[in-house]
């Protein structure tokens, strides 16, 4: 699975933490991009991830669907997490259905 992971907040980074624990060895957690709106934040997580290469770090602002899409389409998302405030989650959802991702 390619996933992309849309904030990078508490939520986002607990998901990473479970996703690495869950699949250390890459089984079926082939790759994660790590996006927020802040790119600092989006880097920190990644770091937190202690040197596994499947994490790397995005930014992106969480309403800008076409943005999210074009990321998902550039690095062959095949699924895409939404993580960010409530207010965001229809623009990420629009942009996981225009790059043709779960």
């Amino acid at each position: 699975m390619r996933m992309m992971l849309v904030g990078a907040g508490a939520v986002g980074e607990s998901m990473v933490k479970i996703l690495q624990w869950r699949d250390p060895r890459g089984e079926w957690l082939e790759y994660v991009l790590v996006c927020d709106f802040d790119a600092a934040r989006a880097r920190q997580v990644v770091d937190m991830m202690h040197g596994d290469e499947r994490f790397t770090a995005g930014q992106v602002d969480a309403t800008d669907t076409e943005k999210i899409a074009a990321m998902a389409r550039e690095h062959a998302i095949d699924f895409i997490m939404d993580a960010a405030p409530p207010f965001a989650s229809n623009h990420i959802f629009d942009a996981a259905f225009a790059a043709g991702a779960n």
